[in-house]
Parts: C-alpha cells; sequence; structure tokens
C-alpha cells in the first residue's frame, strides 16, 4: 500500500519527469547540457536576488530541457498539466533553490561526461529529495 502524496499532484510530476530524464538520457540529448547550464545560472541568480518566482521559473526551464529532450509529447502535455496544479505550492517551497541548484550542476556534470545513467539517476533523486524537503517544510506547519 503506497501512502498517499505529501501534495497532490507533485508524486505524478516527479515520475512524469524522472521518465523525461530516463527517456532523454537514453537518446543523449545535445541541449541538455547548454540549456540546463543557462537555466542553473538563472536559478543562481534569482537565489541571489531573492526572486522566488524567477526561481521557479528557471528551475521548470532546467526540467523543461529533459522533457524536451525526451521527445515525447504526450509526457509533456501531461507534465504541464500537473505543474500548473503545483505552481502555488512551488513557490510557497523556499528550501528548493540551493539545494536544487547543486544537484543541477551534478546532473550537468553527468551529461557533458555522457554518463547517461548517472545524470538520470541524478534527476530522480533531485525530484525524491525535493518532495522531501517540501514535506518536511509542510510538516513544520509552514503555510502554503
Amino acid at each position: 500500500m503506497n501512502p498517499a502524496p505529501a501534495i497532490p499532484g507533485d508524486r505524478g510530476a516527479g515520475r512524469a519527469r524522472a521518465g523525461a530524464g530516463q527517456a532523454a538520457a537514453h537518446r543523449e540529448p545535445p541541449a541538455a547540457p547548454g540549456g540546463g547550464q543557462q537555466a542553473n545560472a538563472d536559478l543562481a541568480r534569482a537565489l541571489e536576488e531573492h526572486d522566488d518566482a524567477l526561481a521557479l521559473a528557471a528551475d521548470d526551464g532546467f526540467h523543461q530541457v529533459w522533457v524536451e529532450a525526451a521527445g515525447n509529447r504526450a509526457l509533456a502535455e501531461v507534465l504541464g498539466g500537473l505543474k500548473l496544479k503545483l505552481r502555488r505550492v512551488e513557490l510557497a517551497y523556499e528550501a528548493r533553490g540551493e539545494r536544487s541548484l547543486g544537484e543541477h550542476t551534478s546532473m550537468i556534470e553527468a551529461l557533458r561526461a555522457r554518463q547517461w545513467d548517472r545524470a538520470a539517476a541524478l534527476l530522480r533523486r533531485n525530484w525524491r529529495g525535493s518532495l522531501e524537503r517540501l514535506t518536511a517544510q509542510r510538516d513544520t506547519g509552514a503555510e502554503f
């Protein structure tokens, strides 16, 4: 028996993005290192400026590189719908930034080294870690 997701829709979004990452990794996405690096730089700037909306957009941009590289339109549409439902929660989730930045950097390094399986595993770890951090924030009584 699986426990209910901590945040409705988040488990599905995480699985969808992890699936996109796995598919993209095996297709050796040429745009992922460069596109991901720019999105990660945007995330770093947003965190420095304490701009949560820009940080969320940059994080979405980083993961969108994987979704596009997977080349699966149906997956992209499902993920887009799930992400719309999560927007408010993600904006409230301030802990995602600094840790995600480091996790993204590790993914980019794995892609540059053409370590596709490692990159996909790091993407899955990023999503699981984000869910764990979000759940912990919720459990401390933070409002969304």
